[in-house]
């Protein structure tokens, strides 16, 4: 967050791209008014940078939101490699995990069955599935 608040501060930048979790969070968080470029979410929907209607959440972010990503990206990774063991491990940036462990679950039950393991770290989240082909 310290970060965030200096680089919210400074005169001589118009503009803030960010990448990975956590980082648009902090910029919320400190208030930053700048423009504000989400790049590479998981789904900013779920994890709440945007609203019911794929609106941004505050005037000053920009998130895409493309529906079904992660089903079509383990999708089309398993029609590239034909894993027999995936595993997916997701850092949560919010209280999202519960949302996107669920597509996953849900969408590729036809590929495979899911093991859940949640770990506590650092006063994070880490979940990790694993995805059992069959």
């Amino acid at each position: 967050k310290i970060l965030a608040s200096q680089l919210s501060e400074q005169t001589d930048i118009d503009i803030i791209i960010t990448f990975g979790p956590w980082v648009v969070e902090d910029l919320l968080q400190v208030k930053c008014q700048k423009p504000i470029i989400a790049m590479h979410r998981v789904d900013p929907a779920s994890e709440g940078l945007l609203n019911s209607e794929s609106i941004p959440v505050v005037n000053n972010l920009t998130a895409w939101n493309r529906e079904g990503k992660i089903e079509q990206d383990i999708f089309s990774f398993y029609e590239m490699t034909s894993f027999k063991k995936l595993g997916v491990l997701y850092l949560p940036s919010n209280d999202e995990q519960e949302k996107i462990i669920s597509k996953i679950e849900n969408h590729h039950s036809f590929l495979c069955s899911v093991l859940r393991i949640c770990l506590p770290l650092n006063n994070a989240i880490f979940a990790v599935s694993m995805l059992l082909g069959n």
